[in-house]
This record gives structure tokens, C-alpha cells and sequence, in this order.
């Protein structure tokens, strides 16, 4: 999944191409794509949602948490495909490099630009999908995982989280570069951005089955927790 989340720190790169291609400057469009990127992010801000959404559900059934993370893992692929292929039409943007003029102009085609205000929903969907995997992911260690391995096993999953958005940053690089030799500008970015996307298939697939063992492993902790209390 962090190929595919690594690849989405190009999304600025993605917008000031996108918004070169408008007929801006370069200055205007990196200050620009910079807003239009923190506020891509706000759907993020559900993510202690879904993690209590997760705790609730776990209680009806072992298999719920990874069966819910496996849903919204998958969503967040077609949804930011959408994000990167939806246009950005009539945009309106002041002739100055002034942040606060730039960020204010942006504001206002938030709330009278159609195309820009569902960019902004599309993209509030993305991030909130996404959201739904860390709290999801960090408490199905936890519930799997003896208190003592857990340490080791964050260390270890913390290794392959940043190892696999290092691979997911420099894949769109390395795609980019053969893509752009056919495609231009911003259509080689659109098309690598949506090829890293991708390794979320094989991501929610691992969450379902994930499902499946997680209500052994979870009775085997309890089950191991169940007999120390009684000892002690």
C-alpha cells in the first residue's frame, strides 16, 4: 500500500503541471499547487473516525476491522485515478506570486468554481479512504501480537512503511521518465500517478485475507493473556 501512498508526495508536481499547462507562470502555479495540495489533505481528518468505526464493528466479528480497512483500501485507488484525470477548468487566478492573494483567489474558486469545488470533494473522499488504514492497521497488530512481539512488530512494519513509499516515490521517477517520451505534459504524470496506484489491489486483497486469520490469531492472544492472568 506505500507504494502507493509514497507516489502521492508528486501530486504538487502533478498540479503545477497542470496548472502550467493553464497558462501560469511557474511561480504562480508551485505557490498554487502547494495550497491545492494541504487542502486535498483534509479528508485525512476522519481517520479517528474510522478508527473508532474499526473498534465497533471488531466487536461484532474478529474479521470486521480487516474487512473494513480491505473496502476503503481498494476505494482509495478509483479515487484518486479520479483526482488526477478531473479537470481543473476555469481557473481563476490573480497575475502576482503574493501567497495570501493567491491563497484567498484560490478560496473563492473553491466556492463558485464547479470544477475545482468537486475536485475538492473528490479529493476529500481520496484522503478520508485512505485515512481508514493506519488506525485500522496499527490496532490489527496489536490485537495479534503478544505484548512482547509487539514491539518488534511495528519496528518491522514501520521498515517495509518506508521502504515501500521510498519505492512508490522513486517508481513515479522511474516511470515518468520512459512516459514522458510519448506522452506530454501533464498526461505523463496523470498516467504514471495512476499506474502506482495500482499495488492498492493486491493491498485490500491482503486485508481480506488477512480476515480470515485474524479471528485464530486474536483467540490465541486472548486464549495466552486468559491463562498469565490466571497464574499471576
Amino acid at each position: 500500500m506505500n507504494i502507493a501512498t509514497g507516489s502521492l508526495i508528486w501530486l504538487p508536481t502533478l498540479y503545477i503541471a497542470r496548472i502550467k499547462a493553464l497558462g501560469y507562470g511557474p511561480e504562480i502555479a508551485m505557490i498554487v499547487a502547494a495550497f491545492l495540495y494541504g487542502i486535498f489533505q483534509v479528508g485525512g481528518t476522519l481517520s479517528s473516525y474510522f478508527g473508532y468505526l474499526g473498534d465497533k464493528l471488531q466487536r461484532r466479528s474478529y474479521k470486521a476491522r480487516a474487512l473494513l480497512t480491505a473496502v476503503f483500501v481498494f476505494l482509495t485507488m478509483p479515487l484518486y485515478i479520479l483526482l488526477f484525470i478531473f479537470p481543473i477548468d476555469q481557473l481563476s487566478l490573480p497575475n502576482t506570486t503574493n501567497s495570501v492573494i493567491l491563497f484567498f483567489s484560490l478560496l473563492g474558486d473553491l466556492v463558485t468554481n464547479p470544477w475545482i469545488l468537486t475536485l475538492f470533494i473528490i479529493s476529500l473522499f481520496a484522503s478520508a479512504a485512505q485515512s481508514a488504514n493506519t488506525p485500522n492497521w496499527l490496532a490489527l497488530i496489536t490485537d495479534v501480537n503478544l505484548p512482547e512481539h509487539r514491539g518488534a512488530v511495528f519496528s518491522i512494519a514501520n521498515l517495509f512503511n518506508s521502504f515501500g513509499r521510498t519505492v512508490g516515490n522513486l517508481g513515479i521517477g522511474a516511470v515518468l521518465a520512459i512516459l514522458s517520451m510519448y506522452l506530454d505534459s501533464p498526461s505523463d504524470y496523470i498516467v504514471t500517478m495512476t499506474i502506482l496506484q495500482l499495488p492498492l489491489i493486491p493491498s485490500a486483497l491482503c486485508y481480506v485475507i488477512m480476515a480470515k486469520y485474524n479471528v485464530r490469531d486474536i483467540h490465541k492472544v486472548k486464549d495466552t493473556l486468559d491463562k498469565r492472568g490466571k497464574i499471576v
